[in-house]
């Protein structure tokens, strides 16, 4: 029997908050759901408990679980599947991590952070911090350490 092709589309974020950037609204208030009400009224739809009823997982934890992976053998982090999304091939030893750009106050000299998205300044500003960051970073003998700016 061979298998259907199927369409697998996961509304990421849907349930989030309401966002200044978005006149308070959430993104689901926001968005313009004609197509959305197209897909459903021909297709299938429902909800999913990742972990457990009232846990609300990590966006890497639910689309492994989505995708038949189990977490408590194989989960692997953030980092590959992001460097994955932007073409950023891994070899073998190498390791990915995902972080963000974020700003800081310095409180009894320990840093606070108080935007954890810098702003979220623009592509440009992320790429001039990347650069310093690839300029100025030094590692032991033996290892590189390299900053990409990723969406």
């Amino acid at each position: 029997m061979k298998p259907e092709k199927i369409l697998f589309i996961v509304l990421d974020g849907l349930g989030d908050h309401a966002y200044r950037e978005l006149d308070g609204l959430t993104p689901l208030e926001k968005a313009y759901t004609s197509e959305v009400k197209k897909l459903k009224d021909n297709g299938s739809q429902g909800l999913m408990d990742v972990i457990s009823p009232g846990v609300p997982p990590s966006s890497d934890v639910s689309h492994l679980v989505m995708f038949g992976y189990d977490i408590e053998k194989e989960y692997f982090g953030r980092g590959p599947i992001e460097a994955l999304g932007e073409g950023v091939e891994l070899k073998e030893g190498e390791i990915a991590f995902r972080g963000n750009l974020a700003t800081v106050r310095i409180e009894n000299n320990y840093p606070i952070v108080i935007d954890r998205r810098a702003g979220r300044i623009s592509s440009e500003q992320t790429r001039e911090l990347v650069d310093y960051l690839n300029n100025e970073i030094e590692c032991p003998e033996g290892c590189k350490v390299v900053f990409k700016p990723l969406s």
